[in-house]
């Protein structure tokens, strides 16, 4: 399972040398592009993430926590991600929205989390292969890792073999637990900007 470093836990005043630290340790990093609706808070916007992904040579996931997501799709264009991510929940026809993107080259996956839980998407899980699943409660604060949408990642994979992401409180020692798994990726924050000696090791024994 891969590590793709979230960068909304940046260190703000020194997005340079957080980006110097992922490019020299990491082949992937995640950006979150939020609204302030869609979820609580306001992350980074594209300008942002123009930025950073110019700084590195990473291939870039983004995950567009918006409430009109088609509003956003040339600006995705212009940043050509390896994957980008369509927030489910919000919407009222996330196969439309989906499909949009898709018309446009992009290769798109669909993010999901607690509220989804009861819901169909089978629609979509059949035209695309990677999926976001949230592992912490949508408005957990402390994001905390729940092991109950963990087997609902385990699910969409035996069901559809799609490529999981898991974001939400993938601690060192989850990672260490599932690294081994079906699961594709990890994104992960706080718990890589900690522990950036750690991972710098890691690196140079490869």
């Amino acid at each position: 399972m891969i590590i793709s470093p979230s960068i909304a836990s940046f260190d703000v005043l020194n997005f340079a040398e957080e980006a110097k630290y992922i490019d020299e340790n990491f082949d992937h990093i995640h950006i979150d592009i939020e609204d302030g609706m869609a979820v609580n808070g306001i992350s980074f916007g594209f300008k942002v993430a123009k930025g950073v992904m110019s700084m590195v040579k990473a291939k870039a996931s983004i995950h567009l926590e918006v409430m009109h997501p088609l509003d956003y799709l040339d600006d995705v264009m212009s940043c050509q991600p390896y994957v980008v991510f369509i927030q489910a929940d919000v919407l009222d026809d996330p196969l439309l929205v989906v499909k949009e993107f898709k018309k446009r080259g992009l290769n798109v996956g669909l993010a999901v989390g607690d509220k989804d839980l009861d819901k169909d998407y089978q629609d979509i899980f059949t035209i695309t292969k990677d999926v976001l699943v949230s592992t912490a409660y949508h408005d957990d604060e402390k994001q905390i890792y729940q092991k109950v949408l963990e087997d609902y990642a385990h699910s969409l994979f035996e069901k559809y073999g799609l490529r999981v992401w898991l974001d939400g409180g993938v601690t060192l020692e989850k990672y260490e637990e599932l690294k081994n798994s079906d699961f594709y990726a990890a994104v992960m924050g706080r718990a890589v900007y900690q522990n950036k000696e750690l991972f710098k090791k890691q690196k140079e024994s490869l």
